[in-house]
């Protein structure tokens, strides 16, 4: 009988800085649709630099990058900065409320010198549904577009109702939030954020059985 040993002068360690689960804010799955993901390194000066590392996903959906840190002489190097940008056919990433990425730092490893810190377990990826999604019929879907005073689209502004539901307009301002159907007319308020400068507005419309309004929200 023949069998397979490991020969400890071969071995090969990897570890991945990080590691993201994507998964679908309405209903807490795996996604639809295609996911494509990006790594930026970040240079001396603070700017971003693409680069052209691919991301390794898993048999369980997790984006990593298990080889990010690996060098030949670790000892005494710094860690290195980097971040993850994501795309998806129906989803808007969540972190596009407040960045432009997930800031990661690689920290230098061998084969002999594990690396000085690296996650346990993946973390939560949180895409929010695009205007594109292929919502279930058993949902209300209120359409519309955040604007500023030039009535130009705003992107990655926060459209909720409550601090219960919400989404993010995409690159054209537009947004598409779903609530439960509703069985006779009712009242609900948006309200929208841009986060990344303070502006806030919103805007309070009927929602009747059936029609998924055209809703404009102006943020000052």
């Amino acid at each position: 009988m023949s069998g397979w040993r490991i020969l400890a002068d071969n071995r090969t360690s990897l570890f991945s800085p990080i590691g993201l689960l994507p998964r679908d804010d309405l209903t807490g799955r795996a996604p639809v649709g295609t996911l494509r993901a990006w790594l930026d390194a970040q240079e001396a000066g603070g700017a971003w630099r693409p680069t052209d590392v691919k991301a390794l996903v898993t048999r369980g959906g997790v984006i990593s990058y298990p080889a990010l840190g690996r060098r030949r002489a670790p000892v005494g190097q710094p860690p290195l900065r980097y971040r993850v940008r994501v795309e998806a056919s129906h989803y808007i990433p969540s972190y596009r409320r407040d960045r432009d990425g997930i800031e990661f730092d690689a920290f230098p490893y061998d084969d002999a010198n594990p690396p000085q810190a690296a996650p346990d377990l993946p973390e939560r990826l949180v895409l929010m549904p695009a205007p594109a999604y292929p919502f279930p019929s058993h949902f209300t879907v209120l359409r519309g577009a955040v604007v500023d005073s030039a009535g130009d689209g705003v992107p990655d502004v926060e459209v909720s109702i409550a601090n219960t539901r919400r989404t993010l307009t995409d690159a054209r301002g537009c947004f598409a939030l779903a609530i439960p159907r509703p069985t006779a007319p009712a009242t609900v308020t948006l309200d929208a954020a841009e986060l990344r400068t303070g502006r806030i507005g919103g805007v309070t419309v009927q929602v009747i059985p059936g029609l998924a309004a055209d809703i404009q929200i102006a943020i000052l």
